[in-house]
C-alpha cells in the first residue's frame, strides 16, 4: 500500500503542471497520511514483540542472553522493565527451585 501511494505521489509531483503551492499541499497531506500508516504498523510490531512471556520463558531467555557469570535482580529487571520487583523475585525464586540458576546471598545481597 505504501509503495503504491508513494509511486503515485511522486508521479503526480513530477508530471503534473499544477502550481507548486498546490503540489506542496498534496505532498504534505500524503506524507501526514503515510506517517500515520507507519506509526500504526510500528505499534502493531511493538505489540507483537512484547507478547507476554511466562516466568519460565523469561528466565530461560534471560539466562541465554546474559553474558556475565552472576547477576542480581536489578539486572533481571533491566531486561524486563515491565515487571514489578516482586514478580522478578518470584521468577528468580522459581528458576532457583527448578535448578536453572544457583543462588548465593540473602535479600538485597542475593546474586544468581
Amino acid at each position: 500500500m505504501a509503495g503504491y501511494i508513494m509511486k503515485n505521489l511522486f508521479s503526480y509531483l513530477k508530471n503534473h503542471i499544477d502550481l507548486i503551492l498546490l503540489k506542496s499541499c498534496v505532498f504534505h497531506y500524503e506524507m501526514e497520511f503515510m506517517l500515520e500508516v507507519i506509526e500504526r504498523a510500528l505499534s502493531e510490531l511493538i505489540a507483537v514483540g512484547k507478547q507476554k512471556l511466562s516466568d519460565m520463558e523469561r528466565i530461560e531467555q534471560f539466562i541465554e542472553s546474559f553474558e556475565q557469570e552472576s547477576f542480581a535482580r536489578k539486572d533481571y529487571l533491566k531486561k524486563y522493565p515491565e515487571l514489578s520487583p516482586a514478580t522478578a523475585s518470584r521468577d528468580l525464586k522459581k528458576g532457583f527451585e527448578m535448578g536453572l540458576i544457583s543462588k548465593s546471598g540473602d535479600k538485597n545481597t542475593t546474586t544468581y
